[in-house]
């Protein structure tokens, strides 16, 4: 048997396996647990991540698509590309409250899970910290990457520069420390140190530190001057508000539980939290809201905690 043969081989078994992990995320059942068996079955073998990366590829041709039919596995094996689209953009929508990873999220080159952190160096010069629940990819050989869902400190210490892209926001930053994170229907990016350069269309705006901008999905930003103890406070184990919305306090909170906390309706989320709250006590914490803001609390199936 030639070492083609056998590498052919290996791709159609991988192909068959791609299908069944695309299938098994799309049924709406999958967790966390599924999610890191499917990395590590990707990084199992060349041929896994090959045949994963082609089967995901097509996604988005069929972005129209308003309801998830029904899928199996010998009928996307047997339906051509059409169905495999269909797939990969129902996968690439964020699923309903989080529960389970989107399928850009699985394909991020790092991703986290909740309660986790992780920092590495993308090229020399840069150090990247990623908050729980965050996942992004690299581009330009490590010179830029781009922020998927989470959030991320960048510290750039020397060397050209590094650019960081949320959104359709676009933060560039040399000899500077900058925290970016997506909230909701918004990137905030916050300068630490240094300045750092953020672009978006033809907005351009230079912060210095301890500015923090925030850019909306419907165009509409704010720029602030924040308090430096609220600065990456998550990486001394802190989340500090200063008459923050409720909806920004619970998706802060919701990057440190397995099963999320949400709100029984929108007049809720704009009610106004200030105070600090330890990452390594969410549970605690919720407690803490439900008593400054006089709330109720409702635990659903799966660990969901509602706040009405």
């Amino acid at each position: 048997m030639t070492q083609a043969t056998t590498e052919s081989r290996e791709l159609d078994a991988a192909t068959i396996e791609a299908v069944d992990w695309i299938v098994r995320l799309s049924s709406g059942e999958a967790n966390d647990e599924d999610a890191r068996a499917l990395e590590e079955w990707r990084r199992r073998t060349p041929a896994n991540e090959q045949a994963f990366r082609v089967m995901a590829g097509v996604r988005p041709v069929a972005r129209a698509l308003k309801k998830a039919p029904k899928i199996d596995r010998r009928a996307v094996l047997s339906g051509g590309g059409g169905l495999l689209a269909a797939v990969g953009a129902l996968m690439i929508v964020r699923p309903p409250l989080g529960i389970w990873p989107s399928l850009a999220e699985l394909m991020a080159d790092h991703r986290t899970g909740p309660g986790e952190r992780y920092a590495f160096a993308p090229v020399d010069g840069v150090d990247v910290e990623m908050n729980a629940r965050t996942s992004l990819s690299l581009a330009q050989d490590g010179r830029a990457m781009r922020l998927i869902t989470g959030e991320a400190f960048v510290a750039v210490n020397r060397g050209p520069g590094f650019a960081v892209e949320a959104g359709g926001l676009r933060a560039t930053a040399q000899n500077a420390s900058v925290n970016i994170q997506t909230l909701g229907d918004a990137v905030q990016i916050a300068c630490v140190a240094g300045r750092v350069t953020c672009e978006q269309g033809e907005m351009r705006a230079i912060l210095a530190p301890r500015e923090e901008l925030t850019v909306r999905v419907d165009g509409t930003m704010d720029r602030r001057q924040i308090a430096f103890v609220q600065l990456a406070a998550w990486r001394q184990g802190m989340l500090v508000f200063d008459q923050t919305p409720l909806g920004e306090v619970i998706e802060q909170f919701n990057r440190y539980r397995p099963s999320p906390v949400v709100l029984a309706s929108d007049s809720i989320g704009r009610r106004p939290v200030s105070g600090v709250f330890y990452t390594d006590h969410i549970e605690p914490a919720i407690t803490q809201l439900q008593q400054l803001l006089g709330l109720r609390v409702r635990s659903l199936p799966g660990g969901v905690v509602m706040l009405s």
